[in-house]
């Protein structure tokens, strides 16, 4: 079960996204950081310790329509372990549809609880950035 909610952050509403399994049981935690330009996102576990980043595309790739968009997912020492990435459909999909794909790639050894976790984040770069 994913909850999307939205707490104040000084000026802005930062979004998060809460993954539980089962329904009742938090597993972890997809809260916005604060950015300049396009959101980014931390990713952290049961006990709200960070455990990943996701960075977003820059502005001008993801203010194109066009194309594949891919969100970072990386390490807290910077390694890339992995994206979410939005998939472009096409000009009529696109235009004339809500309908939208994404893939997520990680490790296949990564823990169950962090690749639900990441799915989750799906859901919440999908409602800030393309809904």
């Amino acid at each position: 079960a994913c909850t999307l909610s939205c707490a104040s952050v000084g000026s802005c509403c930062a979004h998060y996204v809460t993954v539980e399994a089962p329904p009742g049981n938090i597993i972890g935690t997809v809260s916005q950081r604060e950015s300049c330009c396009v959101p980014n996102y931390t990713v952290l576990d049961e006990h709200e310790r960070e455990i990943l980043l996701i960075d977003s595309p820059d502005c001008c790739e993801l203010g194109c329509g066009c194309g594949d968009k891919f969100f970072e997912v990386r390490t807290l020492r910077d390694d890339d372990i992995g994206n979410i990435q939005k998939k472009w459909a096409g000009l009529l999909q696109e235009s004339f549809t809500d309908a939208d794909t994404f893939g997520v790639n990680f490790p296949i050894d990564l823990s169950v609880r962090i690749k639900a976790i990441l799915i989750g984040a799906t859901f919440l770069i999908d409602f800030i950035h393309f809904e």
